[in-house]
């Protein structure tokens, strides 16, 4: 997650930036027969104290809102490489998925918010054709057809965990309005996961973290794939060269999505 994505409303145009779009604005007023030298420039110095007052108090809250979306996102495990590229990010827009295809069946997605789009998705294209890939041109179809967009909320699992076994992760996955719930086990660690629309999984986080004290190991939107299409470990290795090339080459691409499995030699 970014954090010109996670506050657009700090585009917002600002004050000073809204009062001096009008051309020929003065603060002074006519200046009537009888007004002294001093009193004209007095009232020209408090209108303009007056919007750099208002100038000053916008930013400050601005800033204190962003200062909570970064506690936010540390807080979810936003990667500080990720927060670093959105902080330097000039041309950026919001999210949008390229979708790239291969033989096979095999579909990726890759999300990027750089600006201007169709520059970034030729730049893509240049990219994944070395590796035997093509971007869709029918943009929509991919994501649609192939993928599940989902909210998803993982937790800790486990006997010295709150939530000890799925019965009670479903219990608390009702009371939150989850959707689903199921358990995965990722690096010997038991996970539950909780489901949800694209946009609640912050609401979702919230009722986890304030009606249960249950902090949540991550939450985000993310894309699943309907199906798996099966591929030897050295496509997957080409595959993962792939991804490496973009992330170094688009500062902008944040998250790839796939629906590769990986045959087991064994």
């Amino acid at each position: 997650m970014s954090v010109g994505r996670a506050v657009p409303f700090l585009t917002v145009i600002s004050p000073v930036a809204r009062i001096l779009s009008y051309k020929g604005i003065h603060f002074g007023g006519r200046r009537f027969a009888g007004h002294s030298h001093w009193q004209n420039v007095k009232h020209t110095k408090d209108a303009n104290d007056k919007l750099k007052s208002k100038a000053s108090s916008y930013y400050y809250r601005a800033v204190q809102i962003a200062v909570k979306v970064l506690a936010e996102a540390k807080a979810n495990s936003v990667p500080s490489s990720t927060l670093q590229r959105a902080l330097k990010a000039e041309n950026t827009t919001d999210p949008y998925l390229v979708e790239v295809q291969a033989q096979g069946g095999l579909f990726i997605l890759i999300e990027s918010c750089a600006y201007p789009i169709t520059p970034e998705r030729q730049h893509l294209a240049s990219v994944v054709k070395k590796y035997g890939c093509s971007v869709s041109p029918a943009i929509g179809r991919i994501s649609k057809e192939f993928f599940e967009h989902v909210g998803l909320v993982s937790v800790a699992g486990g006997s010295d965990c709150l939530i000890k076994d799925i019965d009670t992760a479903t219990n608390i996955g009702i009371e939150i309005g989850a959707s689903d719930v199921d358990e995965c086990v990722a690096n010997g660690q038991k996970i539950f996961r909780f489901y949800c629309s694209p946009t609640e999984f912050e609401k979702l986080r919230r009722r986890l973290q304030d009606e249960h004290g249950i902090s949540a190991l991550s939450a985000d939107d993310t894309y699943l794939p309907k199906s798996l299409v099966s591929v030897q470990p050295g496509v997957w290795a080409s595959l993962n060269e792939m991804y490496s090339r973009i992330r170094e080459q688009h500062d902008s691409v944040d998250r790839i999505f796939d629906n590769v499995d990986v045959k087991n030699d064994s």
